[in-house]
C-alpha cells in the first residue's frame, strides 16, 4: 500500500519534482573547457585573419580561401596549428560565439556618440537595460575569466572592422565578394548574438501558445487510446489540465523572457559605431550579392 500510494503521490507531483532539476548552470569546468577554446582555437584563427589583412590589396586564389575558405587548423596536438585538417579561420570564430550569447555579460560601455537632442533630451532619461538575472556564465567585470571572455569578444569585433575597411578599398573586385559576405556575417554575429533576439523570442512564444492551445481531435478519428505517450496537450477544449510539456515551454518562455530582457536598450560603444558604418557603406557596393547582404533586415 505504501508503495502504490507514493506512486500515485509522484504521479501528481511530476511536474514540481522535474522543475527542481531542469535548471542548466554552468559549472566552472565547463566554462573553462569554454574559455580554451577560445584561447587555443579561435584566438589562432584570428591571428591568421590578422595577418591577411595588410597584403588583401594582392591577395591571390589561395589567400582567398584562406580568409574565407579553407584553412590548416588542427586538432588537439598540443593545442597548436597543422595542416592536416580544413577549417575556415572567419567561420571558427562566427561560430563559435553564435554559441556564447550568454557567456559574459556586457560591462557598462563608453558611449562616444549618445546620438542625444541637446535641446530636449538629457542622458538621464534614456532608457536603459533592465538589468534581470538571466543565467549569464559569467557577470563580474572585475573577474579573470569575464575579462578574458569579453576581450576575445572585443577582439572579433576590431579583426571585422579592419577586415571591412580593408576589403572597401578600390581594388575591391569581383573576387573578393565571398570575403566581403563572410565579413558581413561577422559582423551580424558580433553585434546581435547576444542574450536572445526578438525572432527567437518570438518563435518561444508561438511554440508555447501551439502547445498550449494544441487538442488531440485527430486521435479520436484514428481511435488511439489516449493514455498512450504521445497524445497532444488537451483531449477536449475545456480541459485544464495541462502536459509536462507545456510546462516545460511556459518554463523557457519565461527564461528567454529575462534573457532578451538584456538584448534590449544596448548602448552602442565606439566599436559598434564603425561596424554599423561599415554595414552602411557595403550596403552600397556595386555587387547586389553584397547589397542584398548587407540591408538583410536583421541588421536594422
Amino acid at each position: 500500500m505504501s508503495r502504490s500510494s507514493g506512486m500515485v503521490g509522484y504521479e501528481l507531483t511530476h511536474s514540481i519534482a522535474l522543475g527542481s532539476y531542469f535548471v542548466a548552470v554552468p559549472s566552472n569546468e565547463e566554462i573553462s573547457f569554454i574559455l580554451e577554446i577560445l584561447n587555443h582555437i579561435v584566438s589562432p584563427a584570428l591571428d591568421k585573419l590578422e595577418a591577411l589583412l595588410p597584403t588583401a590589396s594582392s591577395w591571390d586564389g589561395i589567400a582567398r580561401n584562406d580568409f574565407c575558405r579553407y584553412v590548416g587548423v588542427a586538432p588537439f596536438r598540443g593545442f597548436r596549428i597543422t595542416k592536416q585538417a580544413w577549417y575556415r579561420y572567419l567561420h571558427i570564430a562566427r561560430s563559435a560565439w553564435q554559441g556564447l550569447p550568454t557567456l559574459c555579460k556586457e560591462p557598462p560601455k563608453s558611449v562616444a556618440e549618445p546620438g542625444l537632442n541637446m535641446n530636449s533630451e538629457v542622458e538621464r532619461l534614456v532608457v536603459k537595460t533592465i538589468d534581470v538575472q538571466a543565467g549569464f556564465a559569467l557577470t563580474d567585470p572585475a573577474e579573470w575569466r569575464h575579462q578574458m571572455a569579453y576581450s576575445q569578444r572585443l577582439r572579433l569585433g576590431r579583426v571585422l572592422h579592419g577586415a571591412a575597411l580593408a576589403l572597401k578599398q578600390e581594388h575591391e573586385g569581383e573576387d573578393h565578394i565571398d570575403a566581403v559576405m563572410s565579413v558581413v556575417k561577422g559582423i551580424d554575429t558580433y553585434l546581435l548574438d547576444y542574450a536572445l533576439s526578438r525572432g527567437d523570442f518570438d518563435n518561444l512564444q508561438k511554440s508555447y501558445v501551439t502547445a498550449r492551445e494544441s487538442v488531440s481531435t485527430r486521435l479520436f478519428m484514428y481511435d488511439i487510446p489516449l493514455t498512450r505517450p504521445y497524445r497532444l496537450n488537451r483531449a477536449w477544449t475545456r480541459q485544464k489540465e495541462n502536459s509536462r510539456l507545456v510546462h516545460l515551454k511556459r518554463a523557457l518562455v519565461y527564461h528567454s523572457g529575462r534573457v532578451y530582457m538584456h538584448a534590449l536598450y544596448r548602448r552602442r560603444s565606439e566599436l559598434d559605431n564603425h561596424l554599423i558604418r561599415d554595414l552602411l557603406d557595403l550596403s552600397l557596393s556595386p555587387y547586389t550579392r553584397v547589397r542584398r547582404c548587407g540591408v538583410l533586415p536583421s541588421h536594422q
